[in-house]
């Protein structure tokens, strides 16, 4: 997966998302931006979407009932979940891996939620991320995710966009984070 910072200035600070460790860090700007290196196209249309919520088509809700998860995706879950609690220059490996299960981000995200409970969600939006990337069909040409954050807190959150869609009906709180850095595969 491709990481492009995009920094964000505030207050007087410059905020930069470090991709190895993971850390937000802050440093003193005089108001202009850090350089950065230019998008890629693909980074470009989920920021816009990403800039301007209302442009996002509503995504159908299949009624499908879930099917079970096969038990090597699902030990790829954890194995995913405990790697972003403790390395997220290793969480970012593991999930350079394609395992194109799924037809799209969506149905990746409604498997990840039937592995972890719900009350657990609200942390694991990071492995829950990285899982769709890794697992959907339609993320290498049309998906990106985001890291963003809710400032001057510095909460962090990640979500994703692919085709036009916030594939995830359950996670409204990204609305309130600017990107920091985004992932493309």
């Amino acid at each position: 997966m491709s990481l492009q910072q995009l920094p964000v200035v505030r207050d007087g600070q410059a905020f930069l998302f470090e991709p190895l460790s993971g850390l937000l860090l802050a440093k003193a700007s005089n108001g202009s931006v850090p350089a950065k290196r230019p998008l890629s196209l693909k980074a470009l249309a989920g920021l816009e979407l990403n800039d301007r919520p209302y442009l996002i088509r509503p995504k159908e809700q299949s009624a499908a009932p879930l099917q079970p998860v096969p038990k090597w995706l699902v030990l790829y879950a954890r194995l995913l979940v405990h790697t972003c609690r403790f390395s997220f220059g290793l969480a970012r490996l593991l999930a350079w891996l394609r395992l194109p299960v799924y037809v799209d981000a969506t149905e990746a995200i409604r498997a990840f939620r039937q592995i972890f409970p719900a009350g657990a969600q609200q942390e694991l939006c990071l492995p829950r991320s990285l899982f769709a990337a890794a697992t959907s069909r339609k993320f290498r040409n049309s998906g990106v995710v985001f890291i963003g954050v809710f400032l001057p807190s510095r909460a962090m959150h990640a979500w994703v966009i692919e085709d036009g869609v916030q594939p995830d009906p359950f996670d409204g709180a990204w609305l309130n984070f600017q990107p920091v850095a985004v992932y493309t595969h």
